[in-house]
């Protein structure tokens, strides 16, 4: 008895000794191994972005300094932490780089904060764009991996011209682009303009924009007093009117926005007399050619990537 005694607690004493793991648990890190990384975020407002630097120290030496020339608003800065993070808001879009001393190392890290557009009142793409149009250019650019905002009110004219609207959020107050505006008329004797094609390209839509695709209408038939050429010679039939244009949009998230559209082709010209007036009280006004034909109105352009309503 005295031996099984001696062997139970033998077996006990051993079992205590054995240290339990789970082979799930993660080893820990040491301070030292802690590599610092960067996240950048956008804020609530235009061009703010907050800078996120993780895996820092509250002994780390943070320096903050611009790689842009252009970049003038935020000069070099040092920066403190508080526990393992250290935060920091950029106002101006360009490349930065973030120097990190921490445990007798040195990181780098480098961060690109994009640029932001806004557009409030009556503006037309010259207004907007930093680039002036170069000759035989097809599409004019708005281009961001930023934000594009529309203020409350704002419009946005394009002129007929092709333009491609890209950017990673699009925030609107219920703005709109327009082609062409109301009431917009080619001159006697020429073809009314076409909306051009308008492509928006995004992430996510915030807010409402409003996409007007208007044609210009066609010019009226030529009269003697606008044209150098001969009464017999004018065109006196009326012109057709623009189509609407096309509107194109690549949208991936609509959940908290929306993109509407309206199609108004243009309206074919009217055909008019050509008459010559004179000017002596008994010579009558002589018409050389009746009432021309009025013209074709423009055709209205299906949207891609909308249902239509």
């Amino acid at each position: 008895m005295m031996k099984f005694f001696v062997l139970m607690v033998c077996a006990v004493s051993f079992v205590s000794c054995i240290e339990v793991r789970d082979p799930h648990a993660k080893a820990k890190v040491s301070p030292e191994e802690i590599t610092p990384t960067a996240q950048v975020q956008a804020t609530d407002q235009p061009q703010s972005y907050l800078v996120q630097l993780n895996g820092v120290t509250d002994h780390s030496k943070i320096l903050r300094e611009p790689l842009d020339l252009t970049i003038k608003q935020d000069p070099m800065a040092s920066l403190q932490a508080q526990g393992s993070l250290a935060e920091d808001i950029l106002n101006a879009p360009g490349t930065y780089q973030y120097t990190v001393q921490q445990n007798g190392k040195v990181f780098q890290m480098k961060v690109n904060i994009p640029k932001d557009f806004i557009i409030e009142g009556d503006k037309t793409l010259d207004q907007v764009l930093t680039q002036p149009k170069e000759q035989n250019q097809k599409n004019r650019i708005l281009q961001t991996k930023g934000r594009i905002f529309f203020r409350a009110g704002a419009h946005l004219m394009t002129q007929g011209e092709n333009l491609v609207l890209e950017a990673q959020e699009i925030q609107s107050e219920g703005a709109t682009l327009v082609t062409f505006p109301q009431n917009s008329k080619a001159r006697p004797g020429v073809n009314g303009r076409s909306g051009g094609h308008i492509q928006i390209q995004a992430s996510r839509v915030r807010g409402t924009l409003h996409v007007v695709m208007r044609g210009e209408s066609g010019g009226d038939g030529e009269v003697f007093i606008f044209s150098n050429k001969r009464p017999e010679e004018l065109n006196n039939n009326g012109q057709a009117g623009g189509n609407s244009g096309q509107l194109e949009v690549q949208i991936k998230d609509l959940s908290r926005g929306d993109v509407t559209y309206s199609l108004e082709p243009g309206l074919g010209g009217e055909g008019v007399p050509v008459i010559v007036p004179c000017f002596l009280r008994d010579c009558p006004n002589k018409t050389v050619k009746p009432k021309g034909q009025n013209g074709a109105n423009g055709v209205a352009e299906k949207p891609i990537g909308l249902s239509q309503d």
